[in-house]
């Protein structure tokens, strides 16, 4: 289940006052990432310290905010991750395999479903480090106000305003970049995108 422990960490993003510039750094952040939905494939790299590979995945994401998503990896990890609002299925197709998890117990420590929420969400929950514009990308650095979570800090990266890039750097500096490609934002998405038909021949877990 180490895999399933990775992705559903870095589904799961968005102590000290904030000055006037980072509240408006801030705003600025939110206000990019305002959309109401959001698809992308994307490429993810998890590296470690000393910055060797340790896991390579391709496939699709699909978010509608305020808590739904969709997420798919491609061979040689095939894998579907799942959420309602309610209920997260994470199938593993080698396995045959579903864990379902109830949503409200992951949403605190996955930063990826903090985005999911409000504004006022982010604020509670974010520090903002620094902002700076890099070839034509703007940067923003992230770190989770709460001391138990296992990740340091996190970059966000847009290109032309459409969030392009994240960087996890968890407290063993261990790193998790994703990129995405074939951005569409505020699209429709069918309903039943958000659920999951349990296999008759998988094993069902339950945490």
């Amino acid at each position: 289940m180490l895999l399933h422990k990775k992705i559903i960490f870095f589904l799961g993003l968005f102590l000290c006052a904030v000055t006037p510039v980072q509240a408006a750094t801030m705003d600025s952040l939110i206000e990019l990432l305002s959309f109401k939905q959001y698809s992308a494939d994307f490429q993810q790299k998890t590296m470690d310290q000393k910055e060797s590979l340790l896991q390579q995945l391709e496939g699709v994401i699909t978010f509608e905010k305020p808590n739904k998503f969709y997420w798919q990896s491609q061979e040689p990890f095939p894998q579907e991750l799942v959420g309602n609002g309610k209920l997260i299925w994470h199938f593993d197709a080698d396995l045959e395999q579903v864990l379902i998890q109830d949503y409200a117990k992951q949403v605190d420590t996955t930063p990826m479903l903090l985005l999911l929420q409000n504004t006022a969400a982010l604020k509670e929950n974010f520090t903002l480090l620094q902002s700076k514009v890099e070839k034509n990308q703007q940067f923003y650095s992230l770190q989770m106000h709460d001391k138990k979570s296992n990740v340091e800090r996190i970059d966000i990266g847009f290109t032309d305003k459409k969030l392009s890039y994240l960087l996890f750097v968890d407290q063993l500096k261990q790193t998790t970049s994703i990129r995405f490609s074939n951005i569409q934002l505020d699209q429709p998405v069918a309903a039943d995108k958000f659920e999951f038909v349990i296999p008759e021949d998988a094993d069902v877990l339950y945490e």
